[in-house]
């Protein structure tokens, strides 16, 4: 059975002499994982192969087997602006490893592809004096609290208290000042809750990445940090990767940005 789809390359690796297995990311089947025949011969039509490419997609699904293939792939979108800017690079990379990491074979993933579209689009336009971190935060918040993981800022987990002040917890729950536990915690602010369960909840939009100011992604960034540590349990490789960027960046830098915001 074939099926096509639109689909978001996430990683590939070798598999055979000429051929590799590609994982990507599609709306209706969450990660499917297909071999890409004879993609290492130089004439090959899928030997540049766009990490993080947006493809039209089509796969044979071959029931009782782990690998499906790929009949046919062809590039909607490479979002070309990004590996123009090595920091967008990194925040990119950083993204497609966590995408990978919270997203599952044979489930739909519907919000997750739209927003990782979404994301990859923004970094790719961005301009060169954003800081494209304040677009990995926004990221995590939103696809932590879409697919699951955690739950809202709104209110005190425990005893559904709205007016706060409110403490996250390395459990990844909200809690307020009654029914903290001892432990890792953060406080935050009740408005500061509130931006957050906003960030959460609110549309796919420009808006939502670009409204919120850098002092607030700097109070945000801890917690942020926070969720993702609870949620994945295991630290990212890419993570260090854009450290050593932004650190770079800050080096090269003439003037330092007093307005940088990091994770």
């Amino acid at each position: 059975m074939n099926q096509k789809t639109r689909a978001i390359l996430l990683r590939s690796y070798k598999y055979g002499e000429s051929s590799r297995v590609a994982v990507f990311l599609t709306p209706g089947s969450g990660k499917i994982k297909g071999v890409l025949k004879g993609v290492e011969k130089t004439k090959s039509r899928y030997s540049k192969l766009r990490f993080f490419g947006l493809y039209d997609a089509e796969f044979r699904r071959i029931k009782g087997r782990e690998l499906d293939v790929v009949a046919s792939l062809e590039i909607v979108d490479d979002f070309a602006g990004i590996v123009k800017k090595s920091e967008s690079y990194a925040v990119a990379v950083t993204i497609i490893e966590i995408t990978t990491l919270i997203t599952n074979f044979e489930n739909e993933e519907i919000f997750l592809f739209g927003e990782l579209c979404f994301v990859l689009d923004m970094l790719s336009r961005s301009g060169a004096g954003e800081n494209p971190v304040r677009y990995l935060i926004i990221y995590i918040l939103r696809s932590m609290y879409r697919g699951g993981f955690i739950g809202g800022f709104s209110e005190c987990n425990v005893c559904g208290n709205k007016l706060g002040p409110f403490f996250v917890i390395s459990s990844g729950e909200t809690r307020c000042k009654k029914c903290v536990t001892s432990g890792k915690k953060i406080f935050i602010e009740r408005v500061l809750a509130s931006k957050i369960d906003g960030i959460m909840r609110g549309k796919m939009s420009e808006h939502t990445y670009l409204s919120v100011g850098n002092a607030e992604l700097r109070k945000i960034s801890p917690v942020t940090r926070l969720l993702l540590d609870f949620v994945l349990s295991k630290p990212l490789k890419s993570l260090d990767f854009l450290s050593s960027v932004l650190k770079k960046r800050e080096k090269s830098s003439k003037k330092i940005n007093t307005e940088s915001v990091s994770l």
